[in-house]
């Protein structure tokens, strides 16, 4: 395959090795917007009311990374949690 990711792309039919390649993250956002506590048992478990109103908080697009790339923290973070995500894009 050769092109733009985002633009045109020829399919040239040459094959790869997964590890031969570098899987990228499946889009390029200037923004991510987020909703926290968006279920009861999220807001239970960290003993917090559920909210009136959605939660929304904003992520730098830095935050998103391709497959087994390294989470990168700041040295000042004392507490690093996980949780799977589900993202949907929004456009082209």
């Amino acid at each position: 395959m050769k092109g733009d990711f985002f633009g045109d792309i020829l399919f040239t039919g040459q094959q790869y090795q997964l590890s031969q390649v570098k899987i990228l993250p499946p889009c390029q956002p200037s923004k991510i917007v987020a909703v926290g506590l968006n279920y009861r048992d999220h807001a239970r478990e960290l003993n917090l009311p559920e909210p009136q109103e959605p939660l929304i908080f904003l992520k730098p697009s830095s935050a998103l990374i391709g497959h087994n790339e390294s989470i990168i923290y700041p040295q000042m973070s004392q507490w690093v949690e996980y949780e799977g995500e589900l993202g949907v894009v929004i456009g082209r």
